[in-house]
């Protein structure tokens, strides 16, 4: 016998006093609690996703930044001028904003490209890796640098920064993902190709968005991209420059492009390495080590160029 949701005696008669009218709660008045509390339950949800999605940080800010002069900027560059090699010709020129005063050129100085702990030398090193990624059913090739900073600087100011750079089917660097960024946000850059073919083939690009390749700000909220970067005439590296305070990027920009800095007060040549296999043990004896690695592990597990709006290649 099939048993009846709900019985006669689930019904419920409620007699106010004073011959108060009856009231009755039966079927009908618990389905439409029901979907009553549903609803509640729903608005309270989608406000969650809603806030999530919502950047936490103002994206007009971040693209008017990319396009401002960086002011005065320490300069770092690759000792090695080997075209025969790809890490060397794709190694970035780094350009950090510093002030005028002498003690904070050196402290900046002195704080870049420290080596993994127990690591020979002592000279500023930037480290490399090269790997692949798919695109549109072609694996391209790319190139990671990453290097660190000294300890002991405020909490705003990030322990490691690095790029990492793809390359189209013709050898050339097309987009440029950044490390980190201050408040969460994952900064990414592109080729004017790239831009340009995503702009044909989609048709246009997502509200709320600046270009083209970005995709919709509920799916990737932290994701900005600031600027299109011009492509360049040969392959080289980029120009990466980052705010002196937090060391966060400024802007990525072609070596082809107008100068962001108004003066270079000082040149520190920084040696190419190979990113070791037994990084993550050595970085357990920096005090900051389980930062970076966090750092190096979203970076690793959310790679942004694979959630840009990229047209075939």
């Amino acid at each position: 016998m099939r048993r009846r949701a709900w019985s006669r005696a689930a019904r419920t008669r409620v007699e106010g006093r004073g011959g108060a009218p009856h009231v009755r709660r039966g079927r009908g008045g618990v389905r439409r609690a029901g979907i009553l509390l549903a609803a509640i339950v729903l608005a309270w949800f989608m406000g969650g996703v809603l806030e999530a999605a919502r950047p936490t940080f103002d994206g007009e800010a971040v693209y008017h930044r990319a396009t401002n002069t960086a002011g005065a900027v320490l300069l770092f560059k690759p000792v090695s001028q080997d075209t025969q090699k790809l890490e060397t010709v794709l190694a970035p020129f780094i350009l950090q904003s510093t002030g005028a005063g002498a003690g904070e050129v050196a402290r900046q100085r002195a704080a870049f490209g420290v080596p993994l702990p127990g690591a020979a030398g002592s000279s500023a090193v930037v480290y490399f890796r090269a790997g692949t990624t798919p695109w549109g059913g072609v694996v391209h090739t790319q190139m990671m640098y990453l290097w660190l900073y000294a300890g002991g600087e405020a909490d705003e100011a990030l322990p490691a920064q690095g790029v990492r750079i793809t390359l189209n089917r013709q050898g050339f660097p097309v987009i440029w993902e950044m490390l980190a960024a201050p408040q969460g946000r994952q900064e990414v850059y592109v080729a004017g190709s790239v831009e340009h073919a995503s702009l044909r083939h989609f048709g246009g690009r997502l509200p709320g968005r600046r270009f083209a390749v970005e995709p919709a700000v509920a799916e990737a909220p932290a994701l900005v991209m600031p600027l299109v970067v011009e492509d360049g005439p040969v392959v080289f590296g980029p120009m990466v420059y980052l705010e002196g305070r937090t060391r966060g990027p400024h802007a990525v920009i072609c070596r082809c492009m107008p100068a962001l800095a108004t003066a270079i007060v000082d040149t520190v040549y920084y040696r190419l390495e190979q990113w070791p296999a037994d990084a993550a043990r050595q970085l357990r004896r920096r005090r900051d080590g389980a930062r970076v690695m966090r750092m190096l592990e979203v970076w690793e597990r959310q790679p942004v160029a694979q959630r840009l709006r990229l047209a075939p290649p």
